[in-house]
C-alpha cells in the first residue's frame, strides 16, 4: 500500500504546485512597476553581466547582485515587458511551496506538509512578493533550499552534505545580506542542542564563515559606501508594525489599510493612535482573522511547550522568531532604519508550517472548518489584491501615458514624485520627461529653471513625496498659482494628482516671487 500512498502523495503535490504557479501568474504584468522595481531595471538594463554586478555592488551592497544577473539573463532572452521582468520571481516562489513541502514533510509527517503546502501556495504575502521584481523570493526559494540539506544532514548524519549547505548559504548571502539572521538562528539550534551536534557546530560554523567570506566584495561595498546608504525614513518601528506583521503574514497588506495609508496614518499620528483608528476602521476585517489565526498560533504554542523535547518543533520555533526579533530589535534602537514585512520574509514558512502542525493536531471536523477559513480569507484578499485599485501599486504607467498623449513639444512638466526618474526610464518611451523630474535636494531649484519662460506646465504630484522638504514644495506651489493660471486638474491612478498650468497674459515670463 505503501507505494500507492506515496503516488497519491505526489500527485497532490503536483497539484498544488500547479495552483501556486497559476495564482503567481495571474495578471503578473496588469499592475505598474513600483519603485524599487523600477530601480532593478536601471540596473540591469544591459547586455553585460559585470555591468549589472557593478551596478548592484555600486549602489546596494546589502542586497547581493544575483537576482538581478538572473532576471538580466532572463529578461535578455523574453524581453523586458512586466510580465517578463516579474516572471523569474513567480518561479522562486512556486519552487518555495514545493520546499515547504518537503521540510514540513521531513520534521512533522505527510499531511502536516500538504496542509503548509496549500496554506503557502494561497499565502497573499508571498504572491504579493512573488509577483514583483525584487530578490525577496527568490532568497527566500535559496534558505528553504539551505534549511531542508541542513534538516538532512542531521538527520542522517551525512556530512558530504555540508557541501551543498555552503553552496546554499552563499547563494542566499549573495541574494540579501539578512541571510546572517538566518545562519544566527540554525547556529543558535545547534548551541541548544551542543551535546548531540558538537561535531555538526563545528562543520556549520565553517560553512557560515565561507559563506560570508563569499561575500566580501558586498561587505566591502556597504563600508566603503558608509551609513548613510541604508538611511530610508524616519523611525516606523514600534510593537504595533510587529503585530500588524503578523496580521500580513496572514491575510496579506489587502484586508484592511493599504500600505500608503498605513504609512500616511503612522506618520501623522503615530503607532498607538493608529493602532485604533485602524481597529475602528477596519476591526470587521481584521478582528476575525487575528481570532482565527490567532487562536491557531496559540495553541501551536502550548503544542510546542507542551513538546519542547520535540527537535522539530525547536527548529520552526526558532526559525520564525529569530529572524524577526533580530530585525525588530536592530531596527527599533535605531532612529533611521525601518521595520519592514520583506525583511522577515524568510519567517514566513515556518509560520505557516507552525500553524498547520497545530491544525493538524485538532480533530477532522475543527480542522475543516479552521483550514477552510484560512483559503477563504486568502482568497478574498487575493481578489482585493489583484482587482481592487487602492491595494495596487501606484500606477505610475497611466501617469506616463497620459502626459505622452496630451502634452505638446512646447509643454513641459513638473513631476514630484519618490525617485519617479527610475520609473521613467522603464516607461517613457520617448525619453523626453526624465528631464523634468524634480530631485529632492534643491528641489525649488530646479523647478524653477525649468519652469522660467514656459508657457504651459503640467505639475504631476503623487502621494509619495515624505522625502521632499515641505517647504521647498509650498514654494513651487506659490511660485505656479502666482505666475499661471489653472486651466485643468485631473487625478489620475487613485494616487496622482496633474494639474495643468497656463502662464497668465499679462506675465512676460516674469516671475511674482
Amino acid at each position: 500500500m505503501e507505494p500507492i500512498n506515496e503516488k497519491w502523495n505526489i500527485i497532490h503535490i503536483l497539484i498544488i504546485t500547479i495552483i501556486a504557479l497559476c495564482l503567481r501568474l495571474f495578471m503578473l504584468g496588469n499592475q505598474s512597476l513600483w519603485l524599487d522595481e523600477a530601480f532593478v531595471y536601471s540596473q540591469i538594463k544591459t547586455d553585460s553581466i559585470s555591468d549589472v554586478y557593478s551596478n548592484v555592488m555600486t549602489n546596494e551592497g546589502h542586497i547581493g547582485p544575483l537576482y538581478h544577473i538572473l532576471n538580466n539573463l532572463f529578461c535578455r532572452i523574453f524581453g523586458y515587458g512586466e510580465r517578463a521582468f516579474r516572471m523569474p520571481s513567480a518561479i522562486y516562489g512556486t519552487i518555495a511551496v514545493i520546499l515547504v513541502y518537503v521540510i514540513a514533510r521531513e520534521l512533522k509527517g505527510e499531511k502536516t506538509a500538504l496542509i503548509s503546502a496549500v496554506l503557502m501556495a494561497f499565502s497573499p504575502v508571498h504572491i504579493w512578493y512573488s509577483q514583483e521584481a525584487r530578490m525577496y523570493s527568490l532568497w527566500v526559494m535559496f534558505i528553504l533550499f539551505a534549511v531542508f540539506i541542513f534538516i538532512k544532514i542531521l538527520k542522517g548524519k551525512r556530512q558530504r552534505l555540508w557541501i551543498l549547505f555552503t553552496i546554499f548559504t552563499s547563494l542566499s548571502i549573495w541574494t540579501f545580506l539578512n541571510s546572517v539572521f538566518v545562519f544566527a538562528a540554525l547556529g543558535l539550534y545547534l548551541v541548544i542542542f551542543i551535546r548531540r551536534y558538537k561535531k555538526e557546530f563545528c562543520y556549520y560554523t565553517l560553512s557560515v564563515l565561507v559563506a560570508l567570506a563569499s561575500y566580501y566584495p558586498g561587505i566591502a561595498a556597504i563600508l566603503a559606501q558608509g551609513p548613510t546608504t541604508v538611511v530610508r525614513s524616519s523611525r516606523t518601528t514600534s510593537i504595533f508594525v510587529l503585530m500588524y506583521s503578523f496580521h500580513v503574514f496572514n491575510v496579506g497588506t489587502t484586508l484592511g489599510p493599504s500600505l500608503v495609508t498605513l504609512r500616511a496614518l503612522l506618520k501623522q499620528f503615530g503607532a498607538i493612535n493608529t493602532f485604533w483608528k485602524v481597529f475602528y476602521k477596519y476591526g470587521i476585517l481584521i478582528i476575525p482573522s487575528m481570532l482565527l489565526y490567532g487562536s491557531v498560533f496559540v495553541y501551536s504554542i502550548y503544542k510546542a511547550v507542551l513538546k519542547r523535547k520535540d527537535d522539530g518543533y525547536s527548529l520552526i520555533l526558532i526559525m520564525l522568531f529569530v529572524p524577526i526579533i533580530s530585525v525588530f530589535g536592530i531596527t527599533f534602537f535605531s532612529s533611521q532604519l525601518p521595520f519592514n514585512i520583506r525583511y522577515i520574509l524568510c519567517s514566513l514558512p515556518f509560520y505557516i508550517i507552525l500553524i498547520s502542525i497545530a491544525l493538524n493536531e485538532l480533530s477532522k471536523r475543527w480542522r475543516l472548518v479552521l483550514f477552510s477559513s484560512m483559503i477563504i480569507f486568502s482568497l478574498f484578499s487575493l481578489f482585493n489584491h489583484y482587482l481592487i485599485d487602492k491595494y495596487s501599486k501606484l500606477d505610475f504607467r497611466t501617469v506616463v501615458k497620459y502626459l505622452n498623449e496630451t502634452m505638446t513639444d512646447d509643454d513641459k512638466a513638473v513631476i514630484i514624485h519618490e525617485h519617479a526618474s527610475w520609473i521613467l526610464i522603464y516607461y517613457d518611451k520617448t525619453d523626453k520627461l526624465r528631464q523634468y523630474y524634480i530631485p529632492p535636494k534643491n528641489s525649488y531649484e530646479t523647478a524653477s529653471s525649468i519652469v522660467n519662460s514656459s508657457k504651459r506646465i503640467f505639475y504631476v504630484k503623487s502621494i509619495r513625496t515624505q522625502i521632499y522638504d515641505q517647504k521647498e514644495l509650498n514654494k513651487i506651489d506659490d511660485m505656479l498659482v502666482k505666475n499661471f493660471d489653472l486651466v485643468n486638474s485631473v487625478n489620475l491612478a487613485l494616487y496622482f494628482e496633474v494639474k495643468i498650468y497656463e502662464r497668465q497674459k499679462d506675465d512676460n515670463f516674469g516671475f511674482a516671487l
